[in-house]
């Protein structure tokens, strides 16, 4: 089992620092980077966290998650301690993204160019048609799961609506007006007109089914092409605008999230910054009694390494230094 460098405990939800390699526990790296002291440059550089790893001093460039297949590895019942991490509640950050979507120019843009698209009369009349669909499927499907009875009742359902749908559709062909033109010209034909016209309908349907049956036919070479080149030609149309719309939904949501998350990190960092500089404030005293402790004993080795030689060549070299010696050692000794 991996032993953590900083806790000295087993690995607990470890996170490798990017690019030296070394491994910690999520928590303690987290403390690390968040409580040790910094230099003023990495201060002024960088006013997040400390970037360097506990083990080596490189620069962090990114912290990794690790996992191990040895079951020992003992999992962190612990939250990540990273009290500086943005904020979970992501209701108030979209109400604000719409809010400032709302009021942004590139919606009244999109609106005026969406008017401007279903003013075409096709345009309009297909959408209507497509949400009619959709809403009479919907319908169909909600009263499909409200059949009460097995298989065979349902599928009666299914075959009583069908005939439904086919006699509404009838109806609605009958009663068109065109229909209408056509039915009462067909009756001011004479019978052997009405002859003719049968008996050239019949022709035609059978030289069509002919046709229809050879993949060399007029049919499957000529008018099967271009309609297949219609229905792709519109199914770009149709792709292109809906790439139109939501591409530029798409795009504002990324720029105001990214906006978003930019006010974060100034908040963070403007927060961290007084924090930073307690920290200084706070370990100023203990580096200046440290410095005052080192001068001390530094000037003190410095007299005892310069005094002590020259006081003991003067006492061997000099009698009268040895006599005064001796004298204070008596007056000591007396007293």
């Amino acid at each position: 089992m991996g032993v953590c460098p900083i806790c000295f405990d087993g690995l607990k939800s470890p996170v490798c620092c990017v690019p030296c390699g070394h491994v910690f526990c999520n928590v303690c790296i987290h403390r690390w980077r968040t409580t040790t002291p910094r230099s003023m440059g990495n201060i002024l550089l960088n006013y997040h966290e400390n970037r360097s790893c506990p083990q080596c001093r490189s620069e962090i460039h990114a912290l990794q998650r690790v996992r191990f297949d040895d079951q020992d590895v003992q999992e962190s019942e612990e939250a990540e301690e990273n009290p500086w991490e943005a904020t979970d509640d992501y209701t108030t950050i979209l109400k604000s993204a719409y809010s400032i979507w709302s009021r942004s120019e590139l919606r009244k843009a999109c609106v005026t160019a969406q008017s401007k698209i279903f003013s075409i009369s096709w345009v309009q009349r297909s959408w209507d048609i497509g949400k009619t669909c959709v809403t009479n499927l919907g319908n169909i499907v909600s009263e499909f799961r409200h059949v009460e009875g097995g298989p065979e009742v349902q599928i009666e359902w299914l075959k009583n609506r069908a005939k439904q749908g086919y006699i509404t559709l009838q109806n609605k062909i009958v009663s068109h007006p065109k229909v209408e033109s056509l039915r009462t010209q067909w009756s001011n034909f004479s019978e052997e007109k009405k002859r003719a016209v049968m008996l050239l309908i019949a022709v035609i349907c059978v030289l069509t089914l002919a046709d229809a049956q050879s993949p060399e036919g007029f049919l499957q070479s000529v008018i099967l092409p271009v309609f297949e080149a219609a229905f792709a030609v519109m199914f770009e149309i149709m792709s292109m605008l809906s790439y139109c719309l939501t591409r530029p939904l798409v795009c504002s949501f990324h720029c105001l999230m990214s906006i978003i998350l930019m006010i974060l990190d100034i908040v963070v960092a403007i927060l961290r910054t007084p924090i930073a500089i307690f920290e200084i404030l706070l370990w100023l005293p203990y580096t200046m009694i440290m410095g005052v402790t080192l001068f001390l004993s530094n000037t003190v080795g410095t007299l005892m390494r310069t005094v002590f030689p020259l006081a003991l060549v003067l006492y061997v070299f000099f009698p009268g230094v040895q006599q005064r010696v001796r004298e204070i050692f008596a007056d000591l000794q007396q007293n």
